[in-house]
């Protein structure tokens, strides 16, 4: 496991620890419930840093566009998959403040 250096990515990893630890203690979701949607929580995380944007500094029209990059590929279940889990970690973001 290659640990975090930059204040970006320890600040990325502090968030999805935590998002991990609310989805297991209070929601009580399978491992690999937790592992799909870690990884929704890091790509939204670096595409937004990548856009020069925070979690506190997203808006509506940031989501959209992150909806439309990572969907570009993906068939509409992957969408639908994608969107549920984003739907945890604004929930998350959301409660934790």
């Amino acid at each position: 496991m290659v640990l975090p250096t930059t204040a970006h990515s320890i600040a990325a990893r502090v968030t999805v620890t935590e998002f991990d630890v609310w989805m297991n203690d209070l929601c009580g979701l399978a491992p690999s419930t937790r592992r799909h949607r870690r990884a929704e929580a890091y790509w939204l995380i670096e595409w937004l840093h990548e856009q020069g944007k925070t979690i506190g500094s997203m808006t509506v029209a940031d989501l959209d566009a992150y909806i439309a990059w990572r969907g570009a590929s993906m068939r509409r279940t992957s969408i639908a998959d994608m969107v549920a889990s984003l739907r945890s970690v604004l929930r998350y973001l959301h409660g934790s403040g």
